[in-house]
């Protein structure tokens, strides 16, 4: 056996047949030595050429930490101290997971702005100043809250989580910096609960598809889903979809002529309904339920609004039929314009009769 011991450091050891067998390594040329060359579980990652760059600590005898810390996936990923959890090292390995908070208290700021929201939700719920549909709405959402993970973030939406391709949770990211956060929290709920009533990859309606719906695809850690959009796409039935639209352009027009309303809110509920027609298999409920919310909160009621009184009684009927799990949109053979959202808004203007008799 040709060694070149040239650059190669020789300690008390040199007589130590592992020391030599290891000293001796390519691999191990520039590793520094330990009190633990006779550690065999040490050896046997140190010369992992995965491990090469890997900082030892006091567990390397811990199988699933150097599992763990061998893995390419995982080299960057802080360790802590449940190493020895397996869900844990399952999950931290997760290339997926591995932008995503693991918490909802991860920051006390984060968790006291969810806790702030959940409890106006929980209030309005309870109130016997709401109106009927607005209690009902938020004490489903409330509910539903429950069985999700919500963070406050810059973009808003909502998605699924899998444990090995099986259904775990619901993660609901929803704009954190805007006076109009709990309607968007609300909008965000409701995908929830349309999930969890009709169980069609966010589909808002239960209408037969036209064909065959492919099969779910995974990522490789199995906790997310690859076709969703594919098989959203394969639910879709043009008939509802025009029949939506129809309902939303209506709805367009009669904010358009509302007198309750000032430019600003006309252009933001005009600009919702516009966001449900672009996507009307999935943003028909999430739209109404946001308007409703917005709303309630600016003081406009069906006493003495027409949109508000068309909303009350579509956001009724929406919640109904989720809570019944059941919803077959019936075809139209009316056709939406889209002209109405592309319309400019018009301020309203002082009535010069209410100003003359005016006390």
């Amino acid at each position: 056996m040709v060694y070149d011991s040239r650059n190669t450091r020789i300690s008390r050891r040199d007589r130590d047949d592992d020391y030599n067998v290891v000293e001796a390594s390519p691999s191990y040329s520039s590793t520094r030595r330990s009190r633990r060359d006779r550690n065999e579980d040490y050896n046997v990652v140190e010369v992992s050429p995965s491990y090469s760059s890997t900082r030892r600590s006091r567990r390397d005898r811990n199988d699933n930490y150097n599992v763990v810390e061998a893995s390419p996936s995982y080299s960057s990923t802080r360790i802590s101290r449940r190493d020895r959890n397996d869900d844990y090292n399952v999950v931290e390995a997760s290339p997926s997971y591995s932008s995503t908070r693991r918490s909802r208290r991860d920051s006390d700021d984060d968790y006291n702005v969810v806790e702030a929201d959940l409890g106006r939700m929980r209030s309005l719920s309870e109130s016997n100043e709401a109106p009927g549909y607005i209690r009902n709405m938020m004490g489903e959402l409330v509910e539903a809250s429950g069985r999700a993970e919500i963070h406050p973030s810059q973009a808003a939406y909502t998605i699924r989580r899998f444990n090995d391709g099986v259904p775990s949770t619901q993660e609901v990211y929803y704009h954190r910096d805007t006076e109009n956060r709990l309607p968007n929290l609300a909008h965000e709920l409701t995908h929830v609960r349309v999930q969890e009533s009709f169980n069609r990859d966010y589909v808002n309606y239960t209408n037969p598809a036209r064909g065959e719906v492919e099969d779910a695809t995974f990522n490789e850690a199995r906790d997310r889903m690859r076709n969703e959009d594919n098989r959203q796409n394969q639910r879709r039935v043009p008939k509802a979809d025009n029949s939506i639209q129809v309902t939303l352009e209506d709805l367009q027009r009669i904010t358009h002529e509302d007198k309750s309303l000032n430019g600003d809110q006309k252009r933001w509920i005009i600009q919702r309904l516009s966001y449900g027609m672009i996507q009307p298999h999935k943003e028909y409920d999430t739209v109404i339920n946001q308007i409703s919310v917005q709303l309630h909160d600016w003081e406009i009621t069906s006493a003495n609004s027409k949109v508000a009184r068309k909303i009350e009684r579509l956001a009724t009927r929406l919640h109904n039929e989720r809570m019944s799990g059941n919803r077959v949109i019936s075809s139209t053979i009316r056709r939406p314009s889209f002209k109405p959202g592309m319309k400019p808004v018009e301020e309203n203007k002082p009535s010069f009769l209410k100003h003359l008799f005016r006390g």
